[in-house]
């Protein structure tokens, strides 16, 4: 089902602005399980998404790389939703 992927995107018959907002609604989940989690993140906008947020936690010591993505993958699958390839724990 589209609306339960990561990436909407892949959906074709989704416009434009259909896709932005399943997005956005998905960083937002995942932004509230991480501070569910303990993580202090701000929601995500269209135009400072989780990719753009996420990095400096790690840059700043806050929480190691690997700890990130492991606590991301978790909150993906908590809600629903397919862990992109490039966050799976074989490509740690």
């Amino acid at each position: 089902m589209c609306r339960r992927k990561w990436h909407p995107t892949w959906c074709k018959r989704w416009s434009h602005s259909e896709q932005q907002a399943a997005i956005l609604d998905a960083e937002l989940e995942i932004a509230q399980c991480l501070r569910e989690k303990g993580l202090d993140v701000p929601d995500p906008t269209n135009e400072n998404t989780l990719r753009d947020i996420l990095p400096p936690y790690v840059l700043t010591g806050v929480i190691s790389a690997n700890d990130l993505r492991a606590l991301v993958r978790e909150c993906i699958t908590e809600n629903g939703y397919e862990v992109p390839e490039d966050l799976r724990e074989e490509n740690d």
